[in-house]
Formats: C-alpha cells, sequence, structure tokens
C-alpha cells in the first residue's frame, strides 16, 4: 500500500550530454526526458493502490508547476507533487507520472514557493547507509541548513461494531521532524537539546544564551527558524 502505479524515470549512467557552461533554462518535460536520456519502464514496479485508504497522502492534492534544478546546474520546468507517505516525488508528463530513481542528482525542487532537497540523513548518532535518504523541505539554507521532514502514517481499518460501520484504513498525519545539516555531512535528527548543541557546537555557549533568553522551543518550526537564522550569521 505504498504508491500508486506510476512509470519510473530511469537515468543514464552519467549526465554527460549537460553543458558545463552556466544554467540553461529548459521550459518543457519533453525536453528534460529526451535530454536526460530517461526511459519509461514498468520493471520490477509493483501495481500498488491509494484506492482502499481514505485521506490523502500528498503534500499537494494536485500536481503543481514547479522547477527542477539538477547538480549539474541545469534547470528544468515541470509539473510536480509529492507523496508524503511514500516518499517519492513525481512529475508529470501529459498523463504519464514518474517518479524519480535517482532523487541523489537532484539539487533542488522548488513547488509552490516550497524548497525541496534530498538528503542522506542520521537517525542515530551520525551513522548512515544508503538507505537513509529522503527529501526535506528547506527551511534554512546558510552554514547550517534547517530541514524539515513531513510524516504521514496509516491507521489500520476497524471492523464494524454495533451500530458503528467498519471504518477503512486511512492516512494520518503525524508531527513534523527537524533535521540539521553542516558542510557535507549526513542531516541529524534533532531529537533535543544536546543533539542540536553538539552539531552547533563551535557555537555552544552563545546558541545555549539565544535559548535561554529567547524561551526557544526545540519543537516549534518557527522557534528553530530562528535560531539557525541566529546560528548563520556569527
Amino acid at each position: 500500500m505504498k504508491i500508486t502505479k506510476f512509470s519510473r524515470l530511469t537515468f543514464g549512467l552519467v549526465l554527460f550530454c549537460f553543458s558545463s557552461f552556466g544554467q540553461i533554462i529548459v521550459p518543457g518535460s519533453e525536453d528534460v526526458l529526451a535530454k536526460m536520456r530517461l526511459n519509461r519502464s514498468m520493471d520490477g514496479d509493483k501495481e500498488v493502490t491509494y484506492a482502499n485508504i481514505s485521506g490523502n497522502p500528498f503534500m499537494f492534492r494536485d500536481f503543481k508547476p514547479g522547477k527542477l534544478i539538477l547538480k549539474s546546474g541545469e534547470e528544468f520546468n515541470l509539473e510536480f507533487r509529492y507523496d508524503v507517505y511514500a516518499d517519492q516525488m513525481h512529475m508529470k508528463d501529459k498523463n504519464a507520472v514518474y517518479g524519480l530513481i535517482h532523487p541523489e542528482k537532484v539539487a533542488k525542487i522548488i513547488i509552490d514557493s516550497v524548497k525541496f532537497v534530498y538528503e542522506e540523513f542520521a537517525n542515530k548518532g551520525n551513522e548512515i547507509t544508503k538507505s537513509n535518504g529522503g527529501f526535506f523541505i528547506l527551511r534554512v539554507d546558510g552554514k547550517c541548513s534547517l530541514l524539515v521532514r513531513k510524516n504521514i502514517r496509516i491507521q489500520d481499518p476497524e471492523l464494524p461494531k454495533p451500530y458503528q460501520p467498519a471504518k477503512p484504513a486511512r492516512f494520518i498525519n503525524t508531527a513534523d521532524t527537524y533535521y540539521l545539516k553542516t558542510h557535507d555531512k549526513n542531516a541529524i535528527k534533532i531529537s533535543g537539546r544536546n543533539v542540536l548543541l553538539s552539531v552547533l557546537s563551535d557555537r555552544k555557549n552563545e546558541i545555549s544564551r539565544f535559548i535561554r533568553e529567547n524561551r526557544l522551543k526545540l519543537k516549534d518550526e518557527e522557534d528553530l527558524f530562528r535560531l539557525i537564522s541566529y546560528y548563520n550569521k556569527l
């Protein structure tokens, strides 16, 4: 029950056909599919459906115009939606829907002014495996980036009870989680004050004082925004 049926984007081995001179804006999805040597393939895809699950797994219910920015520097205007539950970015080309299978080649995706980045992250200490990667909203950019992770779970269906009909499985939005990323290190989940101060250890005293004086809460996005913006100015 993870993803709706869609074709996957298949990248070439390398993006050698891209120009290395500046940024090139390509207005249409047909151009990006051809230029990136992409093929539509259903090999290995599992046909799974959200039809029997109530609610919405997407951050945006409908596709929205956006911009794909590759690490090569090139940019493409496409239509996107973000599947929060499956943690997959969908791109639309006419009536076909594609999913990125090499998101690490993407520098940034902008949808309706929201900036998404794909980062590897660590949940325990700073250990990481290749499977620990995902899309984040880039809330603050700088020497330390504040990343927001959207979360959705599936509530199990409920059997019928006296005077109460059965309830289908449904998507439930859960609390956002927040991560910090510095330089080329893995993104680290802010699980508490000690973790935050260890990431910002070069300014530990200033950060501790700023939190105390402004009574900041580390589970509040706007407070974290203030804190990381302050750190980036030090």
